[in-house]
């Protein structure tokens, strides 16, 4: 096989860089025709996060292994990876996703190991940097990996192909949001842009390419030697997840350029669609950037509060929790508008008062405890009582006591939950309590 891969050897990822790589081996159906490798070893990228919900079966849609684990010891890292071969790509028909690139040629005498050792190595420590939960099959050169973020989650794999001398990185959405997983892309691509050849063509097997701007801020990953160590590794990802990847995701998508395809206008077509995915895909989307004030601000300016007040009846469970979570958010930034909002603070106070409150206290009137969903549901409909009952000092003192209307009733269901076995919410309740007494105590003083 021809060198490939001409970019000096990454990391040749210690086990400093990578601290707790761990492998398990699995026992399959060794007879399964696209998965004879299932039964070999595979290498836990980042198991620091310890989900339960994170299988280790095959990612191939005809496979439906039951994967047992019956081994896990710690490895060291450069023996797993030195000696990594990409397969070939298959030939056409076989279909390779948008979302890939080509690797520049390695270097000759750039350092040990082979270049899709470089390849997955780099690959593996910026999973493991950006909290992505990643497992890593050797002999198929593929990562199955996970990426939460607090409202939504994308699933997705990565494979590392041998084709045209060169090395193909596929990345390939498998469930999740769609609007999550393009904001990832985008971060990610940007973070290996010293290895990507940008001067290369789409692989001709595929409909088309996923082409991102190059950036050559600080963000970017440089390309090191085997010497470095991993603190200055992780440093500009520390200093870059400090606001959360989940905002630097969403955020990607762009308040700079405030066009009908980016930032809150993307948001706004989503969540006034007739389909149910984009509705659910623009709640997530707001509730995760509304944690930012001025975020808050520009959803106010652009009108979204009533079309999140009508996305809290719905029936789907975690498209109404988003929308419930982006109201909590917005009505705890209006206290924090610009001096030259006041009159968007209070009307958006207004609307959040009068139909927001109803719309939320229904919910958690009505929201059962059957699943987990359920339980989150409730949270975030104490939590957003809470926030909206904190606004009656925004409010316009000739809407206050029609604002207020339903406060007896918040009062009432929230006594019901203060005291539930689950501790968030119970504290939710009782904090939202307070802000409602010390309201009635308000009223009465005026």
């Amino acid at each position: 096989m021809a060198a490939f891969g001409s970019w000096k050897t990454p990391p040749s990822v210690t086990s400093r860089t990578i601290p707790n790589m761990q492998r398990s081996r699995m026992s399959g159906n060794s007879n399964a025709s696209t998965s004879s490798t299932s039964s070999f070893a595979s290498y836990v990228v980042n198991p620091q996060t310890g989900r339960q919900d994170f299988g280790l079966g095959s990612d191939d849609e005809e496979e439906e292994e039951e994967a047992m684990v019956d081994e896990e010891i710690q490895t060291d890292v450069p023996s797993v990876l030195q000696h990594i071969v990409a397969p070939s790509l298959p030939p056409p028909p076989y279909p390779v996703d948008p979302y890939h690139f080509y690797c520049k040629i390695k270097r000759e005498n750039s350092g040990a190991g082979t270049a899709a050792s470089d390849v997955t190595s780099t690959l593996a420590a910026l999973f493991n940097e950006s909290g992505i939960e990643a497992i890593f099959h050797p002999l198929k050169c593929k990562f199955k990996c996970l990426k939460y973020v607090h409202y939504s989650h994308v699933d997705f794999v990565v494979r590392v192909y041998a084709h045209q001398r060169a090395l193909l990185v596929e990345f390939q959405r498998r469930s999740g949001s769609v609007l999550l997983w393009d904001g990832l892309y985008r971060i990610l691509y940007q973070k290996l842009s010293s290895m990507i050849d940008a001067n290369a063509l789409q692989c001709p097997q595929s409909s088309g390419q996923k082409r991102m701007a190059r950036d050559n801020t600080a963000d970017a990953i440089p390309v090191r030697s085997q010497s470095e160590t991993h603190a200055p590794t992780s440093t500009s990802m520390q200093a870059s997840d400090h606001e959360g990847l989940g905002s630097q995701i969403w955020r990607t998508l762009s308040f700079k350029k405030p066009t009908p395809s980016s930032g809150v206008e993307a948001m706004k077509i989503m969540i006034t669609s007739r389909y149910l995915d984009a509705q659910r895909e623009g709640c997530a989307g707001l509730a995760e950037l509304t944690e930012d004030v001025q975020n808050s601000c520009l959803v106010a300016h652009a009108g979204l509060v009533v079309p999140l007040v009508g996305a809290v009846a719905v029936t789907d469970l975690s498209m109404s929790r988003c929308a419930v979570g982006a109201l909590a958010n917005i009505a705890r930034a209006v206290p924090r508008f610009p001096h030259t909002e006041l009159v968007l603070a209070r009307r958006t106070a207004q609307e959040l008062r009068m139909q927001g409150t109803p719309a939320v206290l229904a919910q958690l009137e009505h929201a059962t405890e059957q699943s987990l969903f359920s339980i989150e549901l409730l949270r975030e409909c104490a939590r957003a009582l809470g926030a909206l009952a904190r606004l009656l000092s925004e409010v316009d003192p000739h809407f206050a006591v029609a604002s207020s209307v339903h406060d007896e009733r918040c009062v009432q269901i929230l006594r019901v939950h203060a005291k539930h076995r689950d501790a968030q919410l119970a504290s939710h309740c009782r904090a939202a309590l307070e802000e409602l007494h010390l309201n009635a105590l308000k009223q009465l003083q005026l």
